[in-house]
């Protein structure tokens, strides 16, 4: 999720600018989010921001490798972590990566019911 939607548009066509899409704000309400836009919360995490611009397509798809930021993934996660708040790579704003959610800590805001919904 991104701060704002030009970031919110520069993340999703990234690769495939002409696409068609659907965005939406969300209501988040959740606990442990680390902020690593925040040099203290790095290194309290040992984690080193220039991680965050590897190119993580062409060393999963190409080089057949783990990125390295799956490691910093696991690493929090076993800290407690939920989600992250990391600059983008893309534009000036920022993105919230969840990583543990469910229906009542992240839920589209939705006020007049236009998304679709999935029927259970």
């Amino acid at each position: 999720m991104s701060s704002d939607l030009e970031t919110a548009q520069a993340e999703y066509q990234q690769d495939f600018p002409d696409r068609p899409g659907t965005f939406c704000r969300y209501d988040v309400s959740l606990d442990g989010v680390a902020d690593l836009r925040d040099p203290v919360v790095c290194a309290k995490f040992n984690f080193a921001p220039a991680i965050l611009a590897c190119r993580w397509k062409y060393i999963l798809l190409i080089e057949k490798q783990d990125p390295p930021t799956w490691s910093v993934v696991d690493r929090l996660c076993r800290a407690g972590v939920k989600g992250v708040l990391v600059p983008s790579q893309r534009h000036h704003g920022y993105n919230l990566v969840v990583y543990e959610w469910d229906e009542t800590t992240v839920k589209p805001h939705d006020p007049n019911n236009d998304l679709p919904m999935e029927s259970t």
